[in-house]
């Protein structure tokens, strides 16, 4: 089962990772 991402979602999820932190996005 695969979650559904929105783009508000991906960027709210880069938006409140600390940088230099990777983000890992599984679409």
């Amino acid at each position: 089962m695969k979650a559904t991402i929105t783009n508000q979602q991906r960027i709210y999820i880069i938006e409140n990772t600390p940088r230099g932190e990777e983000v890992n996005l599984n679409t």
